[in-house]
């Protein structure tokens, strides 16, 4: 069994049905997109820098964030 299932015809919690992989690339493809684009506008070239000690990601001194660092070994 994988992640997903795209034999059947399900309803996401959205109520958005996907048939296929496409269909759930064009629906979640594009919103991620738009997101990618939305932060790109608000650090545009901002320097950055990253605290390991504090889990932390600084963008141009005035944007922190925290981070999670992770093991894939």
């Amino acid at each position: 069994m994988g992640l997903f299932n795209f034999n059947k015809k399900e309803k996401a919690e959205n109520n958005t049905s996907f048939t296929s992989e496409i269909d759930f690339l064009e629906k979640f493809g594009e919103q991620a997109f738009h997101k990618q684009l939305n932060l790109y506008g608000i650090l545009e070239d901002k320097a950055w820098n990253v605290d390991m000690d504090k889990e932390e990601i600084c963008f141009g001194g005035s944007i922190t964030l925290p981070i999670q660092a992770l093991d894939l070994g």
